[in-house]
């Protein structure tokens, strides 16, 4: 990664090698030792795995929506939700999908976040879902958590078609 020579450049000497320690820097060239925020230094080996990893969860999160959507009939609204009219990641006629997904072994499902959509959801008339993703490898495994009386529901009017064949 190339510097911009007017902050990457030591003052003293011209050299632009740097070794870090703590909120220190020292030119490698000459050996003058000045504050880190004074210059700037390239980001380190774990700030570049940061910023990939950071990439990386925005683009699996945009490919999840977008699979999940077109997976189960719905729409994937703009910005995820962030604006005032489209709410939670996901839309459909009578369902509103919020999705979480994560590389870890577990996930953390908050009661505020079950709270937020399911005002959302209420709001349009609609039923609130969220949807989980474990993602590992290649592979995913999908699931969906719902209010106990939205799931009960469900079943009814499946029997009920059932019972009407």
């Amino acid at each position: 990664m190339g510097f911009s020579p007017t902050t990457a450049n030591c003052r003293h000497c011209g050299g632009n090698s740097w070794q870090q320690a703590n909120n220190r820097a020292r030119c490698g060239v000459c050996g003058a030792v000045v504050p880190r925020a004074s210059i700037e230094l390239p980001p380190t080996r774990a700030q570049r795995q940061e910023a990939y990893q950071r990439r990386n969860i925005r683009r699996d999160s945009d490919e999840t929506e977008t699979e999940h959507a077109k997976r189960l009939g719905g729409r994937k609204t703009r910005g995820s939700g962030c604006g005032p009219f489209d709410k939670a990641d996901v839309a459909f006629v009578e369902e509103l999908h919020e999705l979480k997904e994560t590389r870890a072994k577990t996930i953390a499902l908050a009661l505020a976040d079950w709270v937020k959509i399911r005002t959302q959801a209420l709001a349009r008339g609609k039923v609130p879902v969220m949807a989980l993703t474990f993602i590992h490898g290649r592979r995913r495994t999908r699931l969906v958590v719902m209010d106990i009386d939205d799931y009960q529901a469900l079943k009814e009017a499946a029997r009920a078609t059932e019972n009407s064949r």
